[in-house]
């Protein structure tokens, strides 16, 4: 029987005083970080002693800002000093494995995550994806949207003086091989999913490593674009996310209801 750790990012953690959204199954070998609160306000809100894998959390940073985004620099880190990598980027999972969900901020990236997660479709990760050999890393349980994300589900405020809403996600497996990567534009033309060669999904990778940093590793960073990659162009449309959530749960192998005038997925362009 599989257990359930307060994880994320790869990576264990004991000594928190809250695990919401922290839900993650078989993590077992993971790394144990030992958390402990840094009483002093004038130190950095997190920091982390790499050697000793200990998280110093300064005590008056609240759990939700740990959880994000705070943890995900923290991982990043260490997942860059443990030789794997991260990037920007979100994760369902489908049929084969973990798909990569890679979009430039204000792009919709966490919307269409929890429309996704609204059909059943599991999420792996919603802002930082920490990757090691052809495997993707459970990231926390939740996912923060602008106003409107009652539309998905329960939500609760971020912050207090933020009108974010995060919703909750349930708990997940760590690990998943990574299966393709989908690429996200808005567009003012019809709703579109095109396979990219490897020439352009290679282009996409390198210019993504150069606004980023990320992925660091030009191994992993050529690995990512021999993937299967895929461009999904949209409106920015509250009314085109039913079908372009069937579009993705079509390419990924989940059954979702057929939507009227959904395009197929369209053959590969150089």
């Amino acid at each position: 029987m599989s257990t359930t750790s307060a994880a994320a990012y790869g990576l264990r953690l004991d000594g928190l005083s809250d695990d919401r959204w922290l839900e993650v199954t078989s993590a077992d070998h993971w790394p144990l970080v030992v958390v402990s609160p840094e009483p002093s306000r004038t130190a950095k809100e997190v920091s982390l002693d790499r050697e000793a894998l200990r998280l110093h959390i300064r005590s008056d940073v609240p759990h939700t800002e740990l959880v994000h985004p705070l943890l995900g620099r923290v991982a990043s880190e260490l997942a860059l000093a443990r030789g794997d990598d991260a990037m920007h980027s979100g994760a369902i999972v489908g049929a084969e494995g973990a798909w990569c969900l890679i979009g430039p901020k204000g792009h919709g990236k966490s919307t269409l995550i929890a429309a996704l997660a609204a059909k059943g479709i599991p999420v792996l990760t919603d802002d930082v994806l920490v990757f090691s050999n052809g495997t993707a890393k459970a990231g926390p349980r939740c996912v923060d949207l602008r106003p409107g994300a009652d539309r998905y589900g329960a939500s609760a405020p971020v912050r207090p003086d933020d009108p974010r809403r995060r919703i909750t996600l349930p708990p997940i497996n760590a690990e998943y091989l990574m299966a393709g990567v989908i690429h996200l534009e808005w567009s003012a033309e019809e709703l579109s999913l095109r396979s990219l060669g490897h020439r352009a999904a290679l282009e996409r990778m390198l210019s993504l490593r150069s606004e980023k940093g990320f992925p660091s590793d030009f191994g992993k960073l050529l690995d990512l674009a021999a993937l299967p990659t895929h461009l999904l162009r949209r409106p920015n449309s509250w009314s085109e996310m039913p079908a372009c959530v069937y579009l993705v749960a079509q390419l990924i192998g989940e059954d979702t209801p057929a939507e009227a005038g959904t395009r197929m997925i369209e053959p590969a362009e150089l």
